[in-house]
């Protein structure tokens, strides 16, 4: 039909009934219309194949760029009846796909990589932050064992030791963030003690509940097993986030 010979215009061949298949195939290929159809001849006995022994449809791209989806089925008197459908728009919109696809993979891709130096930044400064911070505590704790101190002074050196010791668990917590941004955080199974535990981190925050004017209790109910098996340092950290909520939104009491 008309459509069918502009489709093929321009090979140089009168596209008319009774034109040869093969004779259209060598046409195709001397004027490499086809993608795919540089080796003449093994590309027009690939095509013939399937022109009749045809197995389903396939998609052909042509040297200017549009896409073709080819359909051939054999009738019952041994004809080869063949439906192109031109599909460049919907090729197209795929490769448009495609592209945001990779654009999104990449830009998923730098995130990952900009978390993970940010992780990494964290965990070294985390580090270089807590070696001194132990010296400001290492230091403090030997002046309040000194009976030089007095009154005032020790007063002044309890709260720089309990700042340190409150900035070293913000370090902390600052470092575990980082961990577990990296996939890296493991918890630590070793034996501790229940009620060590809760008064270290009722410690931590002894200053803060000081300040409004707070009391600090705690109680262990009969029965509650002392000696645990966990990761002591992660429940303190537990333990200290929920207290400091609870100090910050009361005003009185305990």
């Amino acid at each position: 039909n008309t459509r069918y010979r502009n489709l093929f215009g321009g090979l140089g061949i009168a596209v008319e009934p009774g034109l040869k298949f093969e004779d259209l195939l060598r046409a195709i290929a001397a004027s490499r219309a086809v993608e795919g159809a540089n080796d003449t001849e093994e590309w027009i006995a690939h095509r013939l194949d399937q022109h009749q022994n045809p197995t389903g449809p396939f998609e052909q791209k042509r040297a200017d760029g549009a896409w073709f989806k080819i359909s051939e089925h054999r009738t019952s008197a041994g004809e080869t009846v063949g439906v192109i459908t031109d599909i460049t728009e919907l090729k197209t919109r795929e490769e448009e796909l495609q592209s945001l696809v990779s654009e999104v993979e990449t830009a998923r891709d730098e995130a990952m990589l900009a978390t993970r130096a940010k992780s990494e930044f964290l965990a070294n400064m985390s580090h270089e932050i807590r070696t001194p911070m132990n010296a400001v505590i290492g230091m403090s704790n030997l002046l309040l064992d000194s009976d030089e101190l007095q009154g005032e002074q020790r007063d002044f050196c309890q709260t720089i030791n309990d700042s340190a010791e409150n900035l070293l668990t913000i370090i902390n917590d600052i470092l575990d963030y980082s961990k577990v941004e990296a996939g890296k955080l493991e918890l630590e199974m070793e034996p501790f003690d229940l009620r060590d535990c809760v008064e270290g981190a009722l410690d931590l925050v002894a200053v803060s509940a000081g300040h409004k004017g707070i009391d600090l209790a705690y109680e262990i109910k009969p029965g509650t097993p002392e000696a645990l098996i966990s990761d002591p340092t992660r429940l303190r950290q537990v333990r200290v986030s929920q207290l400091g909520t609870a100090i910050r939104f009361t005003d009185t009491g305990e």
